[in-house]
């Protein structure tokens, strides 16, 4: 096995810790001046439930920066706010959140909790 360095070989920086602190400071912080708003909110009957359910989608990180989305559980109530300023932006990013919402509420289920 050669260990020569090829011209199309990648070369990773000893410095880069694959941060996302560029992607941080462009994102949208709040929802203030957004157009388009979407809220929902699920009611789990338990508290831990709403969490699992939280914890499980908010590490899906929002790829596009443009979107605001915010998650708050209020006793067993998980309210999910997405805005953006393009309709089409928000459409899209809903309709991810759904599918998600829909694979973690069956892994819920599928313990026989929910």
């Amino acid at each position: 096995m050669s260990t020569e360095k090829k011209e199309d070989d990648i070369v990773l920086d000893e410095d880069d810790d694959y941060s996302d602190e560029d992607d941080e400071k462009k994102k949208v912080k709040s929802d203030d001046n957004l157009l388009y708003k979407y809220s929902v909110n699920i009611d789990y009957k338990k508290e831990q439930y709403a969490k699992f359910i939280m914890n499980s989608l908010i590490v899906d990180k929002e790829i596009n920066l443009n979107i605001f989305r915010d998650f708050k559980i209020n006793n067993s109530v998980l309210t999910v706010l997405y805005a953006a300023n393009s309709a089409d932006e928000l459409r899209r990013s809903v309709n991810g959140f759904y599918d998600m919402l829909i694979m973690a509420s069956r892994a819920l289920n599928s313990y026989g909790t929910f």
